[in-house]
């Protein structure tokens, strides 16, 4: 079975990542040393791109070159350059001390020795290799573009699929005695669009395993301006719906008020308040995680320092032209501590009458 997965991480990790050491110890590109045998022998066997060219079968060999971009260039220490989908890792060559392998490859006569060194090197997780033990490539992408593009391509192009040619078979009425027989061949009727399923597949979908796994949770937040949150009613009752939607509230409102009766909160920005915060089914109303209590405390105090809770926050996209609104959002995510709505329109000692002035004197405009 054949898996692709993608891990988002958190912007904590995206900060610690930009060191190259750091990056290093999760992704290598090098054949480890002899001091490792384990290691070094399942790259050698899972990880290695062997060479191709004009005299292979290699599928990856397209229009003269290899489609991979292997061999890849020798690189002292692991960076990026700008418009790289993933980033560089450290490929040492072995005038540098980088390891190299001599390996039999072919059968009899075509049997030969081959080379390899670090350019040939899939990248690969050690910790994961180390536990599973079969081709693993590991990439880090840097960009918003190669990761749509992976998500796109891979993730979201579902099962593998075979076109079916199905031939019926009659007698030779030309040659009686000829026990072939000529194929009736009906194009058009005889197409087959089929869905391949291989037997891994078929155990799984027997067995009812899960096919689709979403971790960490994903919280949608909205987002509005004042007094313009949606209101959801029965049909022949939008009077009461009027009436009653300006008492409910929202996730938006609720992070207000939140700011408003834990002071020791107003740090969290919207976007993280997921993490620290949860809603009670039913009704738009939040309460603290109960993991950030403070045992013994009188009256009931929480410790919003501690580990956040492994939960995403999405905020709702706004288009610029909604004008108010767009503003709105981008305020939300740079600001945290806002008490109302008025309180988001206050910046540096000043009440501004609209958030399009609160966007331009913090510079975001």
């Amino acid at each position: 079975m054949y898996a692709r997965i993608i891990l988002f991480i958190d912007q904590d990790a995206k900060y610690s990542l930009q060191d190259p050491l750091q990056v290093d110890k999760l992704i290598s590109g090098e054949i480890p040393p002899k001091l490792m045998p384990h290691i070094r022998c399942t790259v050698l066997k899972h990880m290695i791109h062997r060479p191709c060219d004009a005299h292979t079968s290699a599928s990856c060999f397209r229009d003269g070159q290899c489609s991979k971009r292997f061999p890849k260039p020798f690189r002292s220490e692991t960076g990026s350059v700008e418009g790289d989908y993933y980033v560089n890792y450290k490929r040492r060559s072995p005038k540098d001390g980088g390891e190299m392998e001599e390996v039999c490859v072919g059968k009899g006569v075509d049997a030969s020795m081959l080379t390899l060194d670090n350019s040939c090197v899939v990248p690969y997780s050690p910790d994961l290799l180390r536990k599973f033990r079969t081709h693993l490539n590991v990439e880090f992408c840097i960009s918003k573009v190669g990761s749509i593009k992976y998500l796109f391509k891979y993730v979201c192009k579902g099962s593998d699929r075979v076109t079916v040619e199905v031939r019926t078979f009659q007698p030779d009425e030309a040659h009686p005695g000829n026990p072939r027989q000529v194929p009736t061949i009906d194009e058009i009727q005889q197409y087959q669009h089929a869905r391949y399923i291989s037997a891994s597949e078929v155990a799984w979908i027997l067995f009812s395993f899960p096919m689709v796994e979403h971790q960490p949770p994903v919280e949608r937040l909205e987002v509005h301006i004042e007094g313009h949150h949606i209101i959801y009613f029965q049909e022949c009752e939008h009077n009461k719906a009027v009436d009653t939607g300006k008492a409910n509230s929202t996730k938006l409102m609720t992070w207000l008020q939140a700011n408003e009766s834990f002071s020791n909160a107003r740090n969290i920005p919207y976007v993280d308040f997921p993490k620290y915060f949860r809603w009670n089914k039913g009704s738009i109303t939040c309460v603290p995680r109960a993991k950030y209590k403070i045992q013994g405390s009188k009256p009931t105090r929480y410790d919003f320092t501690m580990v956040r809770e492994q939960v995403v926050g999405k905020i709702y996209n706004i288009r610029p032209r909604e004008r108010e609104g767009y503003f709105l959002r981008t305020l939300l995510l740079n600001r945290a501590g806002a008490i109302s709505f008025a309180d988001m329109r206050f910046y540096a000692g000043v009440q501004y009458p609209t958030l399009r002035e609160t966007f331009c004197a913090m510079g975001l405009l």
